[in-house]
């Protein structure tokens, strides 16, 4: 499997109406991996946890620094979940 380093792919910024967010760092083309969700698998759902399955959920706020956690909902979204914890590109960004 390729490493993906998320933080090579993209970085945090605050922004005006929904906080934190996550922003591309280069241009991807559509279905490219943008990075892969990663952290310790919990049963209980919260405000930051990534469904895998339906009992099972990623907690992207561990470790500390963890990326993931910025991810946010979209109603016009950029990225798309593959293969349960990939992001890929839904469109060339």
């Amino acid at each position: 499997m390729k490493q993906y380093k998320i933080e090579e792919n993209v970085y945090v910024k605050e922004t005006s109406t929904y906080g934190k967010s996550l922003f591309a760092q280069r241009d991807f083309t559509r279905n490219e991996v943008v990075f892969v969700a990663f952290g310790p698998l919990v049963q209980n759902a919260t405000l930051y946890t990534i469904p895998v399955s339906k009992d099972l959920k990623i907690d992207p706020t561990i470790p500390e620094g963890n990326l993931c956690q910025y991810i946010c909902h979209s109603c016009d979204p950029n990225l798309g979940i593959k293969n349960r914890t990939e992001f890929v590109a839904m469109r060339d960004i």
